[in-house]
């Protein structure tokens, strides 16, 4: 069992986790929390909360889809070539967009998928407003808007620790990763852990804080030209994160 293993365990009882290959199990509870892209899945009920998130991210994949279906009738009709181009330039920031899901998240991959009416009608046990895609801007602030709000908030966190240096860090709610990133990097502990709900945040911190690059479409809310309205963006961290980095899946408050 690596150290991280030892950390972890089960958030129904506290007993500690065994691992089997890419599966962590509970003993006690007798529940399998499955590993998905090298993320550990330790949600309560694992199984129903992997099926809300498989529903919310083919429901960002379908809206993404009919989205760029009304750019692409829209701009048939438009009358100004400038239109033209601004809505031919965001349904093509909308199919890149969709491709860039599927690649990003393919651990998650669903059989079969399903219209956007059908996946509109879910209930899920989520909030609606909190969806695969509902915060993504953040995932641009932290990895490629610029340093000065990292590095505030990096000093924020250093500044409260004074002296200190723990050698095991949890940050809870990491969001994108970028301050987990951060603090990991200048304080060199033996272990940081990551911990967020969302998977496309997980699969992003993860694989960022491994070294590789991303590319993920940006729609601005106020762009300030046309071609502004869907941008490429490379995602990228400054360097691998040192060893001892980890993302896991879970609720905090378990």
């Amino acid at each position: 069992m690596t150290a991280f293993d030892s950390l972890l365990a089960c958030p129904r009882c506290d007993s500690p986790l065994s691992r089997d290959g890419d599966e962590l199990t509970c003993g006690a509870c007798k529940i399998v929390f499955p590993e998905t892209g090298g993320l550990p899945w330790l949600f309560a009920d694992p199984q129903a909360s992997m099926t809300e998130w498989h529903n919310r991210w083919q429901l960002a994949i379908a809206q993404a889809q009919r989205t760029a279906e009304t750019m692409d009738t829209a701009a048939k009709g438009a009358d100004r070539a400038s239109s033209r181009q601004r809505l031919e330039h965001q349904r093509d920031g909308h199919r890149a967009y969709e491709q860039q899901l599927l690649e990003l998240l393919k651990p998650l991959a669903l059989d079969t998928g399903a219209n956007l009416e059908s996946f509109l009608a879910l209930r899920t046990r989520l909030p609606t407003e909190q969806g695969l895609t509902s915060y993504a801007t953040n995932v641009f602030r932290d990895w490629c808007w610029g340093d000065a709000e990292n590095a505030a908030s990096l000093a924020a966190v250093t500044s409260a620790l004074g002296d200190l240096r723990p050698s095991r860090i949890l940050v809870l709610g990491a969001g994108a990763g970028r301050l987990a990133y951060d603090v990991h990097q200048a304080l060199t502990p033996n272990i940081t852990i990551a911990l967020d709900n969302n998977p496309l945040f997980g699969c992003v911190m993860s694989r960022l804080a491994a070294g590789e690059r991303l590319q993920l479409t940006e729609f601005p809310l106020a762009p300030n030209k046309a071609t502004n309205t869907a941008i490429e963006r490379t995602l990228s961290a400054p360097a691998s994160a040192a060893p001892g980095f980890y993302s896991v899946l879970a609720d905090g408050l378990r």
